[in-house]
């Protein structure tokens, strides 16, 4: 890529809050990526712990990241990343979470896709770590969804996201005009409804790695680790979708999505609950 139009500027956007545990990681793993041309946007949410001391001393090394700070917590990563989009200059645009890790190879393999076959939007498998760094395996359902929905399609979509935020490069005409909705109903989902109206668009030229470019952090508590809640605001949001694209020819299968989901909660309790109870008998013995 020494060729100026095959090096094009990516912006990457990371959404900062309360992160001291893990931010550092992220963005050595960002430092460290083989592609070189881009910059870093870090979006702080307000907050109250020592990320900005540790994001500072990385600026004070390198001048490609850039912090910019809320005066007051939104409580979620949409609107950052929307300031993140607003202040970017780059051609692409990358997202990763602040607790999560790239592979060195990522930027570079992604964007020779989008430049070799005129992609204008990318993304890659992950794998799953804990807050130690440890790799986790995927849950039994877990693995059957990922089979069956590996490859995003705008009709997959209604069933299952398998799109990590974190392993996204997308070209900025593409993106245009959209952005993370910032209905704080949607925290932790934001992305998939972006990714609904984006797949929706005719223009969207994507691929799908199987390479495992993202290290994808599961901590306990958060968000998206509250699987029923997930799924619950996953219905919201296409719901949602529908509403605002005002086609309402889809709401067959919206019906189908609910009842998909509606038979899919209680055999998950019922997996779960027959996992915990041997793993107490296995204690006791």
């Amino acid at each position: 890529m020494n060729n100026s139009t095959l090096n094009p500027l990516i912006s990457i956007i990371i959404p900062l809050y309360n992160s001291e545990n893990y931010v550092h990681k992220t963005i050595e793993s960002i430092l460290n990526q083989t592609y070189k041309n881009y910059e870093l946007i870090i979006v702080d949410d307000a907050s109250t712990d020592n990320s900005i001391k540790i994001i500072n001393s990385y600026i004070s090394d390198d001048k490609r990241i850039k912090l910019l700070q809320s005066s007051s917590n939104f409580g979620g990563p949409a609107r950052p990343r929307n300031i993140g989009i607003r202040e970017s200059k780059g051609e692409y645009i990358a997202f990763c979470d602040n607790d999560d890790l790239w592979e060195n190879n990522k930027l570079e393999m992604q964007l020779n896709q989008i430049i070799k076959n005129n992609f204008n939007f990318c993304c890659s498998d992950i794998l799953l770590i804990d807050e130690n760094n440890n790799e986790l395996n995927f849950s039994f359902f877990r693995k059957i969804t990922r089979m069956i929905f590996f490859t995003p399609t705008y009709f997959k979509l209604f069933f299952s996201s398998q799109i990590a935020l974190s392993s996204v490069l997308i070209s900025r005409e593409f993106l245009g005009e959209n952005k993370f909705d910032e209905d704080k109903n949607l925290i932790a989902c934001e992305d998939y409804l972006l990714w609904l109206t984006l797949f929706r668009k005719k223009q969207i030229k994507y691929y799908k790695t199987k390479d495992k470019l993202v290290r994808y952090r599961i901590i306990k508590n958060s968000a998206s680790s509250n699987k029923i809640r997930q799924q619950i605001i996953w219905m919201y949001c296409l719901t949602k979708h529908i509403i605002n694209e005002k086609d309402f020819s889809f709401y067959p299968r919206l019906v189908i999505a609910y009842i998909f989901f509606a038979i899919k909660f209680p055999w998950i309790s019922i997996f779960n609950y027959s996992l915990m109870r041997r793993n107490q008998k296995k204690n006791i013995l």
